[in-house]
């Protein structure tokens, strides 16, 4: 499963609502990968392996591009993509 960051800040001012503390679990340095990109080239070196996007900011992206990408994706993997779409956490922080 991948997650979907277009940024994430040095400081958050957001909470981070699925531990107790409010802290992510994934570093604020860690490169995040472009979600496609990483799925298209998972598909191309496997035949069953479902590639999942757990929550995809969409409100980040513009709605044609994500469709191209979706589609194009659903075609190169024989249609083993899952996209869950979400505002996200970090409220206010990656605009």
């Amino acid at each position: 499963m991948h997650g979907d960051h277009f940024c994430f800040p040095e400081t958050l001012r957001s909470r981070y609502p699925m531990t107790p503390d409010g802290a992510p679990p994934m570093p604020n340095d860690w490169p995040y990968p472009d979600l496609w990109v990483t799925m298209a080239a998972q598909a191309a070196v496997t035949s069953r392996l479902r590639l999942v996007a757990g929550i995809y900011t969409m409100a980040t992206r513009h709605p044609i591009v994500t469709a191209k990408a979706t589609g194009t994706l659903a075609l190169l993997s024989g249609n083993r993509a899952i996209i869950g779409v979400a505002p996200g956490w970090m409220r206010g922080q990656c605009t």
